[in-house]
């Protein structure tokens, strides 16, 4: 939803550089860990927009999709989002 109204922003405002695809692995990794989600087992938009509005969100090439979330981490007693797992260009 987020990426769309990106796209429909930067139409009406005549922007023709590419699209912007938004770092959604970022946000499964690291967004729970804030209490913003539970990652792959579900959250709202709500959850999405002020993960951004505190953290900001990466482009999608600098940390591609991989379908997984933070539980693996939390297996492993981490507390935080590993660094490498949070994408900041």
């Amino acid at each position: 939803m987020i990426q769309d109204r990106l796209k429909i922003a930067k139409l009406r405002a005549g922007d023709m550089t590419p699209d912007v695809m938004l770092g959604r692995q970022t946000l499964l990794n690291c967004a729970a860990f804030h209490g913003m989600g539970t990652g792959c087992d579900g959250g709202d938009a709500i959850d999405v927009f002020h993960y951004m509005a505190k953290f900001g969100l990466p482009d999608e090439s600098c940390l591609h999709y991989a379908a997984t979330d933070q539980s693996a981490f939390k297996e492993k007693g981490m507390e935080r989002c590993p660094a490498d797992k949070f994408c900041v260009k």
